[in-house]
């Protein structure tokens, strides 16, 4: 997927907006950034945090990222950078779209990640 990978980076940056528009639509994050948490420099935070993330998975396209990885990582940014422990469940799922949207995007199936984005646009 190395090829892949730099396709990915260059074109549009799919997957960067696809870790964007799912933390921007995830409610219990969203809850705990609404009350604070995160401080001042929140959306500053939020885009590191989306950043990092897409850096994770390129870093190690070659061994791939499983889903329980990705929810270690992210655990630990929330808890750190966010002062936030969310324990519902949802953050599995984010996770888990994650790596799925990585792999559509990696096979070549942009359509796919492209209409999952889309349905969560226009989710208020």
């Amino acid at each position: 997927c190395i090829y892949l990978v730099t396709r990915i980076m260059s074109d549009g940056n799919l997957f960067r907006e696809a870790v964007g528009v799912t933390l921007q639509h995830w409610p219990s994050f969203q809850i705990a950034v609404s009350n604070g948490m995160g401080g001042p420099n929140v959306q500053a935070k939020i885009e590191w945090m989306c950043d990092s993330i897409v850096e994770l998975f390129v870093m190690n396209e070659k061994v791939g990222i499983q889903t329980d990885e990705l929810l270690d990582y992210v655990n630990q940014v929330i808890d750190n950078e966010f002062d936030t422990i969310i324990e519902d469940g949802s953050e599995e799922m984010v996770c888990s779209n994650l790596v799925a949207y990585f792999h559509q995007i990696c096979s070549g199936n942009k359509q796919f990640v492209i209409d999952k984005l889309n349905s969560l646009k226009h989710i208020k």
